[in-house]
């Protein structure tokens, strides 16, 4: 598999991520970082860094649905699926890191939202349930916010269905 380090051989640049940040301020100050999450240490120390290094494979997925490029082959578990795209190939990307392995914290999802705003990105793509409120909820209003300054708002709508008022995600601003 590739390592995602340019140097090794078997790595292809493909310059379809064009930037990607950490936002875990809030997370890493109460909840801590632990092992394995790409950060500098672990703990609650004021002082830990964390990659944008998609730790457990979500973001990397989502991304991919949304933005791969277009390959020949596609195998799945053994089997051939053919030719495959996501569904913007073309579409350059930058990954906002908002959670770790215990969740994610509204405040770190502001502050990436309005880095978006600030990138001045088209699309932000949000696979992270939440948002109950769509005219109360912090991140609900800076989806708001995006959507005011032009970008197309794509939010999950979560997994808890399909009884009535499961879906998240649910202000007009946002699909």
């Amino acid at each position: 598999g590739l390592s995602g380090d340019p140097n090794d051989p078997a790595f292809t640049c493909t310059n379809k991520l064009i930037g990607a940040r950490a936002f875990l301020d809030t997370y890493t100050t109460f909840i801590g970082a632990e092992a394995g999450e790409y950060c500098n240490k672990v703990g609650t120390d004021p002082n830990v860094v964390c990659s944008a290094r998609d730790a457990d494979g979500h973001g990397t997925h989502t991304l991919t649905t949304a933005a791969g490029n277009f390959v020949d082959s596609a195998v799945m578990w053994g089997t051939d699926r053919g030719p495959t795209s996501g569904m913007a190939p073309g579409a350059h990307v930058i990954g906002y890191r908002v959670c770790l392995d215990q969740g994610c914290f509204g405040s770190d999802s502001v502050a990436a939202v309005n880095q978006a705003i600030v990138d001045d990105v088209d699309v932000i793509n949000f696979s992270i349930s939440g948002g109950n409120s769509a005219f109360t909820d912090p991140v609900e209003l800076a989806f708001l916010d995006a959507y005011a300054n032009g970008i197309l708002v794509n939010a999950s709508a979560g997994n808890a269905g399909p009884a009535p008022a499961t879906a998240n995600h649910a202000g007009p601003w946002t699909n």
